[in-house]
């Protein structure tokens, strides 16, 4: 695999990944507690979701700045 075409994989994935990690926290806002399912395990996945968010930020940053692809 060239360069480039690993460099378009890692932001097509990144780019998705940040798309739907968005909506899904949207999402998860919007939701409200019914029996078993606290607010506190809302927060929780909220907060796992955006921890994925920034890492996912970041790798897109570094694949623009062409660092990711200097380790391969």
């Amino acid at each position: 695999m060239k360069q480039q075409e690993r460099k378009d994989r890692i932001y097509n994935k990144a780019f998705a990944m940040i798309a739907t990690l968005k909506i899904e926290i949207k999402s998860l806002d919007e939701t409200i507690p019914y029996f078993a399912y606290t607010q506190d395990m809302i927060d929780g996945q909220i907060s796992f979701k955006e921890r994925d968010l920034e890492l996912w930020n970041h790798i897109a940053f570094l694949n623009e700045q062409d660092e990711v692809c200097q380790i391969y």
